[in-house]
C-alpha cells in the first residue's frame, strides 16, 4: 500500500511512524510546508519520501 499524508505535525507525524512499520505500507509521500524533512530524519524509515512547500 501506497499512502499520501498532508501534514507532518501534532498528528501527522506520529501517524506517519505508525505507518512506516506497517508491513503492508510499502511507500509514504510525506507533505508539509516546511516539518516533512524533520519527521522523516527522526523516524529513520526509507518507506518515507517528502514534499516540502518551502525549500529546505
Amino acid at each position: 500500500m501506497k499512502i499520501f499524508m498532508v501534514g507532518a505535525g501534532a498528528q501527522g507525524g506520529p501517524c506517519a511512524s505508525v505507518l512506516a512499520r506497517d508491513k503492508d505500507v510499502s511507500e509514504i509521500v510525506l507533505g508539509d510546508i516546511d516539518l516533512a524533512n524533520k519527521v522523516k530524519n527522526k523516524i529513520k524509515s526509507n518507506k518515507i519520501t517528502t514534499l516540502n512547500a518551502l525549500p529546505p
